[in-house]
């Protein structure tokens, strides 16, 4: 319960204060020479002081002063009481730390409004210590999980260097007939995963970059508040709700990073295949943004959950948005100019005609298939992409795993405005 203690050389206000006090519900003790007010704080603690401006041997105002300037009593609030009208005494009691005053002769709504505002705002000051301790905690964590992550794809850039020489020296022994085909596949290989190291990493730091930026201008915001000695509450909330925000956005990005990069075995369950394109967007979506590229959503609410493994499902899907950027990027270096409505991929799901599958469209207005590269695009090692930028084993995995999925995956559609892949997943018969 919370504990008021009351100094005053007043016996008969002493006690008028404790009765009240005790009907607000809060407990009390109380000190009548000033003297005995450290040796009680030192016995017991308080969340509350009542103090007397005008008493002998010590005045309140320097009490006051006292308090402040203790590293264990500094921050407990302090209400001075006082019988004299004297303005210039109550704004040297404010500038010495005083949380309020309080006239005498003492009216119970009064007091017991200014204790709960003095409690009240205490509590918000407490509140945003503990934020910032755990804001600090977690920005720690943050940074060594992002010296992990930097030394992982050092060593396994290392790693795959020792495996390229290897490789290397093995094909200097094989027929000069071989020699040229197995170095590119070495090469498209080593493209491959170099590139999906970079851009995970690369889209990391811009999705996390954000909220840290928000985090800090917040806490920075919230600093100016205390230094000032602020008593707006509301104020205070806002910035520690803003805080909350976006410490939660960081920790869902990097849950999803830590799930989405597991290795594992395939495990299915049940998926709500909306659910797992908007994960997508954790890993994916601050890089569309930035290269200006407008995502369209039809998801229908509806759809029922399906059997399978979100994961490697996730990985499909982000195949087909890294390929759809690909190729709006593409038509953007033809020399006619593209309108902000080319500029756009579209991801529709719902449920086929007779109710025994989930149908998910792709859509990007990117340069299109050629006829002659329709029927090889799920082929492995096959792409049209610039060498050093794919590698062709994106649909052919994509394909697998759609496959093993027991569903299908095709190319609906293609031209000049762009291309539509389906994915066709089969629902449990009920």
């Amino acid at each position: 319960m919370t504990k008021i203690l009351i100094v005053d050389d007043e016996p008969l206000t002493v006690q008028q204060v404790r009765d009240l006090i005790t009907g607000f519900g809060y407990n009390s003790k109380f000190a009548l020479k000033p003297g005995y007010l450290f040796p009680l704080l030192e016995q017991e603690g308080f969340d509350l002081i009542l103090l007397d401006i005008n008493m002998p041997e010590t005045d309140g105002i320097t009490l006051l002063r006292q308090l402040k300037m203790h590293p264990e009593y500094q921050d407990i609030p302090v209400i001075m009481l006082t019988g004299m009208a004297d303005d210039q005494l109550l704004a040297d009691c404010l500038e010495c730390g005083a949380a309020d005053f309080i006239n005498k002769p003492i009216r119970a709504i009064v007091l017991k409004a200014r204790i709960r505002a003095a409690l009240t705002k205490q509590g918000y000051i407490r509140k945003i210590e503990q934020q910032k301790e755990i804001l600090e905690q977690q920005t720690e964590e943050l940074k060594t999980y992002r010296k992990h992550l930097e030394d992982l794809v050092r060593e396994r850039t290392a790693k795959l260097r020792e495996e390229i020489d290897e490789h290397r020296r093995t094909e200097e022994s094989l027929q000069n007939a071989y020699k040229e085909l197995q170095n590119t596949q070495a090469q498209l290989v080593q493209s491959a995963k170099l590139a999906s190291i970079g851009e995970l990493a690369s889209g990391m730091a811009h999705e996390l970059n954000q909220p840290l930026t928000v985090i800090r201008m917040t806490a920075q915001i919230t600093r100016r508040i205390l230094l000032k000695n602020e008593s707006d509450s509301d104020k205070l909330r806002k910035e520690i709700e803003m805080i909350e925000k976006n410490t939660g956005r960081m920790m869902n990005i990097i849950n999803h990073l830590r799930i989405f990069s597991r290795q594992s075995q395939q495990e299915l369950s049940p998926v709500n295949i909306n659910e797992v394109i908007e994960n997508c967007f954790l890993m994916i979506g601050e890089q569309l943004r930035l290269h200006s590229i407008e995502i369209r959503k039809k998801l229908n609410p509806d759809i029922p959950k399906i059997t399978a493994d979100a994961n490697q499902l996730e990985q499909v899907f982000l195949n087909l948005l890294t390929n759809a950027k690909d190729a709006i990027e593409e038509k953007r270096t033809r020399s006619e100019p593209l309108s902000q409505n080319t500029e756009r991929i579209e991801i529709i799901t719902g449920v086929s005609e007779d109710r025994r599958s989930l149908e998910i469209l792709f859509k990007d207005m990117g340069t299109g298939v050629s006829s002659e590269n329709a029927d090889r695009i799920f082929d492995p090692f096959f792409t049209t992409k610039a060498a050093g930028k794919g590698t062709g084993l994106g649909l052919s995995i994509s394909h697998g795993i759609v496959t093993n999925h027991k569903g299908k995956i095709e190319l609906a559609e293609t031209g000049p405005a762009g291309t539509t892949f389906r994915i066709i997943l089969p629902l449990e018969e009920s």
